[in-house]
């Protein structure tokens, strides 16, 4: 089949998209030049040959996205890959940037399902079936990234995926990056050993990793084992954690003593604010606003201090996510 163009996901207007492809989707993000090298948690990733789906679940700052792209280096096959917003949970518009997202990635006849799609909602099952026949025509190794794909939610898109895991294509490995647990066959495929995951305590920073980081990117190298414990025992190993510590203790290496780490650091509150409470909607924003004044949450306490019942099931909502 003609190859198709790198941005557009299109073989020269011969065969279009039935929704406008914006390109920088298509692209695994660059990273920095000083990025850490997670070689040990990429080769555990890799270990599991057959896996069908290899799930990087963790919350926000855990460097989903890094472990994706750099898995995606190691590859010697052709990857796909696709970022996900919120607007993607649409099928025919999420199935045509897969096979935007397919094609850019050098599975050229990814593009007939686009004709498919043209017949809108009606046209989605044989696009699905259309994609899995040019990945296995392809014949060899195939990865694609989906990367957030908890934006996705639960609804039909999910379902699909759900469905097409349900019979893997042999020749395709799925990795999907998610705050919060995939609403796919994840257990079906473990008890098939088809499924690799890392979830945080794997993606959590440990003590060399740490100390990498320090030195090759902040340029702090006189922290000992204590402080440095003393700073992983604070962030928990959270690679973002460890990162805006890096920032704060720049000039002032004396982790133990410095009182500018701490959980009010400005770094840290910009980030939670930008990357985590600017995603919540405003009821659980309210909740937490309201219920930050105690140390433990117990849903009787809150439902006394939010004035409305159900903080049972807000709790169980927030501890999943």
């Amino acid at each position: 089949g003609e190859a198709c163009g790198p941005l557009t996901g299109q073989p020269g207007g011969v065969s279009e998209s039935p929704v406008p492809i914006v390109g920088a989707k298509l692209a695994p993000p660059l990273l920095a030049p000083r990025t850490l090298q997670r070689a040990a948690l990429a080769d555990c990733l890799q270990r599991v040959d057959t896996a069908a789906l290899v799930a990087i679940v963790a919350p926000a700052g855990y460097g989903k996205t890094t472990a994706a792209v750099q898995l995606a280096q190691q590859a010697t096959h052709p990857v796909a890959w696709l970022s996900l917003e919120p607007a993607d949970d649409e099928p025919v518009r999420f199935w045509a940037y897969v096979a935007s997202a397919l094609c850019a990635g050098g599975i050229a006849s990814a593009d007939d399902a686009y004709r498919r799609l043209m017949a809108g909602a009606a046209g989605v099952a044989d696009a699905i079936t259309t994609l899995r026949a040019s990945i296995e025509e392809h014949g060899e190794r195939v990865t694609l990234v989906l990367d957030d794909i908890h934006v996705l939610g639960d609804g039909e898109v999910t379902h699909q995926l759900s469905d097409f895991l349900r019979h893997p294509v042999p020749n395709l490995r799925l990795v999907c990056t998610s705050r919060h647990d995939l609403a796919l066959p994840v257990g079906r495929l473990r008890s098939q050993g088809q499924l690799a995951e890392a979830r945080a305590e794997d993606l959590a920073f440990d003590r060399d990793e740490s100390r990498s980081l320090l030195e090759d990117t902040f340029g702090v190298a006189d922290v000992d084992d204590t402080q440095l414990d003393v700073l992983r025992e604070r962030t928990q190993g959270w690679p973002v954690g460890m990162y805006l510590a890096g920032l704060s203790l720049r000039d002032a290496p004396d982790v133990e003593g410095d009182p500018r780490f701490a959980g009010d650091t400005r770094h840290l509150s910009e980030y939670l604010a930008g990357e985590v409470l600017d995603g919540l909607d405003g009821d659980t924003r309210a909740f937490l606003l309201t219920t930050s004044i105690v140390h433990t949450l117990e849903a009787d306490l809150c439902d006394e201090l939010t004035g409305h019942p159900g903080s049972l099931s807000m709790l169980r909502r927030l501890l999943r996510d």
